[in-house]
Formats: structure tokens, C-alpha cells, sequence
């Protein structure tokens, strides 16, 4: 699961924060939590992974508004 994450992947942190994968490294994951807000976090503080092609559809309504 966390071995397999990519950019675009919505995730839920072990703290409870979700967010958007925005960039993969060996040991470190960035995620969107907000707008223009990025936080880098451990891979092992990936939670839940969740894939799907109707994200991309959901942000660009959400931009929209």
C-alpha cells in the first residue's frame, strides 16, 4: 500500500490529517493538507491510501467554487 503511493494518491496521515500526495521520495512523502500548504511526512505515517480517477474530477469542481 504505502510501498505503491504515487502523486495524486489522497491519503489519511496516523494523526488524522488527510490530504493529496504531492511528491514521493525514498523515505518521505509530501502531502497537500490545504491549499498551498504542503507538509512532509515519514512514509510509515501513511495510514490509508485511497485511488480513484473521480479525485481529479472533485478538485477541479472544488476549484471552480
Amino acid at each position: 500500500m504505502v510501498a505503491a503511493l504515487k502523486r495524486g494518491d489522497r491519503v489519511v496521515m496516523a494523526s488524522g490529517i488527510h490530504g493529496r500526495v504531492t511528491g514521493v521520495a525514498e523515505k518521505v512523502v509530501t502531502v497537500e493538507i490545504a491549499r498551498n500548504v504542503q507538509v512532509e511526512v515519514d512514509r510509515s505515517a501513511i495510514q490509508t491510501v485511497a485511488k480513484g480517477p473521480a479525485l481529479e474530477v472533485r478538485e477541479k469542481e472544488r476549484e471552480k467554487s
